[in-house]
Order: C-alpha cells, then sequence, then structure tokens
C-alpha cells in the first residue's frame, strides 16, 4: 500500500486542498521493512522519505496493529491515525474443520500471507522445539498462501513434523 499512498499524495499534492476529496490512507505492511524491500536501498531510502514528507498531508491514515500505530504517530503528530485490525471471518464448514471441541486438534492457529516478513519459518522451528512437550494430537494450523509456502512445508518435512502441522491454504 505504502507505493500506492505515496503515488496517491504525489498525484493530489498540487491541487488546492478545498478542490481534493479527502484522502484517507491505508497501511496494510510494515513499511520500514516493505519500502526497502521493493526498492532496494537507495530507492527504499528515497520512498521512506517521500512517505514521510508526503503521509502528514493526508486527511488520516488507516493501520492495523498497535506498534504501526504508535510508529506512525512518532512520524506525524498532526496526522489523524485510525488502527482497524483485519477481521476474520469463518464460515460454518470452515469452524468444524478448524475447531472441533471433543479434538483441541490445534494447539496454535496462525493466519497470514506465507511471505518471508511474516517469518513463518520461526514459528515452525519453535514448534519442532517444543513437539515432545506437548500431547501428540496437537498440531499447528497455518492458513494462509503465499510464495513462502513450498519453502515451509519442505522445512516441516525436513524437520519431520509434516504430520503436526497443516497447511490450509487461503
Amino acid at each position: 500500500m505504502d507505493v500506492v499512498n505515496i503515488t496517491l499524495m504525489l498525484s493530489m499534492i498540487f491541487g488546492k486542498k478545498e478542490n481534493r476529496p479527502r484522502i484517507i490512507l491505508s497501511e496494510r505492511n510494515v513499511p520500514w521493512f516493505n519500502l526497502q524491500k521493493h526498492g532496494g536501498k537507495f530507492l527504499g531510502h528515497i520512498a521512506q522519505l517521500m512517505q514521510f514528507l508526503l503521509y502528514g498531508k493526508a486527511d488520516a491514515l488507516v493501520v492495523q496493529t498497535n506498534s504501526l500505530k504508535e510508529w506512525a504517530q512518532l512520524k506525524w503528530k498532526n496526522l489523524y491515525i485510525e488502527k482497524i485490525p483485519n477481521p476474520i471471518i469463518f464460515n460454518q464448514e470452515d469452524k468444524k474443520r478448524l475447531f472441533k471441541k471433543e479434538e483441541k486438534k490445534y494447539l496454535l492457529i496462525t493466519v497470514g500471507r506465507l511471505v518471508n516478513y511474516k517469518d513463518h519459518k520461526t514459528l515452525i522451528k519453535a514448534f519442532h522445539l517444543i513437539r515432545n512437550q506437548i500431547k501428540p494430537n496437537h498440531k499447528l494450523c497455518i492458513v494462509g498462501d503465499g510464495p513462502e509456502r513450498e519453502s515451509l512445508e519442505k522445512m516441516a518435512q525436513d524437520l519431520k513434523i509434516e504430520d503436526r502441522i497443516d497447511f490450509i491454504g487461503k
């Protein structure tokens, strides 16, 4: 979202504020990581500078987490910032499959895109470390898809815990 936000702000900055619509930006990533990752070091720093200079001219910023809100409040003291977390909506079939009361199948459930900076590898390593200290029928449930899925599944196989981890998908 940060690249879209910067582009939007650049397109709006030259108009008169009273003639433009209200601008409400949405930051859904980890901006200090995302801009560097996609733009490289040099372009990432330029994008971060543009972000710092332009976001403050928006009417509001919506973020997903408390840490993002705290980060934004430090950068833009006069910008209205609201936290709106992602909702998690399960249909009845998902509820039956994931939350069977009599089984208590899952010890841990994570929901998110399977991308490097979400660091599912650390979660899998941690689960591997405690596997002998928890009930054998307790599993880790990973809900989501992304470019890291194949490597995460291979990691589970290499650690010989593939039977203790369910990759549900989207």
